[in-house]
């Protein structure tokens, strides 16, 4: 029921002190870093005061009664208005992003071509009519000396089997380290966005400790000038009487001591 009470009370301030906040609206009418940084810590105080609501609405044993009802109904709407202009300043104020050019596109990339060999004999239809044999052989008699050589002779592999096309061995390992660079930095962006979202969330909860204890401080100074203010006035007057008093009872001895002398003589 304490805690309860306590994020009531946050919750109630904290509403107030966005509403002072953007009570000015020519003061967020600037387009420039300074606003876009502000409209964006207002922002999380937004969501932390719809937290603090929720908190509010679930754990708070009297939610049910009407004037519970109509107060929560009340910060709600203030707060949804808060929240529709911190985030059209937010659009407004944003700069753009510059980004790096991507590495990826501007890497060149070879392209490899399949020669274009010889058909093979399955290609070749099976009803397809044979050559005749003479054809097949040469019109003049092969001298010794060409049989000699070309029975030492390379054969002709074009028409073996046709070749693999070769595969782009050496890009294939260059974009294999820039996918896994791009997964890391990514992987470490991820981790550094959660830092920062956390260690925010600690910095908010401690700004609005710190702003309750300055306001709790500054409502303690009021009543005691106050206080200051009421005493000041009762001590002079006071000191006035008492003052009265004393130059009464001098004169009242004056008085006497002067009539003992006059009836003496």
């Amino acid at each position: 029921m304490e805690y309860t009470t306590h994020d009531e009370i946050n919750l109630v301030r904290l509403v107030r002190r966005l509403e002072k906040s953007v009570a000015t609206p020519d003061e967020w009418k600037e387009s420039n870093e300074w606003i876009w940084l502000k409209a964006q810590k207002d922002l999380q105080k937004v969501k932390y005061a719809r937290k603090l609501f929720k908190n509010v609405e679930l754990y708070d044993e009297d939610a049910l009664l009407p004037d519970k009802i109509k107060q929560r109904n009340e910060l709600l709407i203030k707060l949804d208005k808060v929240e529709v202009f911190l985030k059209d300043v937010h659009q407004r104020t944003q700069q753009p992003s510059n980004r790096p050019t991507p590495l990826l596109p501007s890497i060149p990339t070879r392209e490899f071509s399949p020669k274009q060999d010889a058909p093979l004999l399955s290609s070749i239809p099976l009803d397809s009519p044979s050559p005749p044999l003479s054809s097949l052989l040469p019109p003049s008699p092969v001298p010794t000396s060409s049989l000699n050589t070309t029975a030492l002779a390379p054969t002709d592999t074009s028409t073996l089997l046709p070749r693999k096309p070769p595969t782009s061995t050496t890009s294939n390992p260059t974009h294999e380290s820039l996918s896994l660079q791009l997964s890391q930095m990514a992987a470490q962006l991820k981790r550094n966005a959660e830092h920062f979202s956390q260690t925010l969330e600690k910095d908010n909860a401690l700004l609005l400790t710190t702003s309750q204890q300055i306001e709790e401080n500054y409502d303690a100074m009021g009543r005691a000038r106050v206080m200051l203010k009421e005493l000041r006035g009762k001590s002079g007057g006071t000191t006035w009487l008492v003052m009265a008093v004393v130059a009464c009872v001098v004169g009242v001895f004056v008085a006497m001591v002067g009539v003992i002398r006059f009836s003496r003589f």
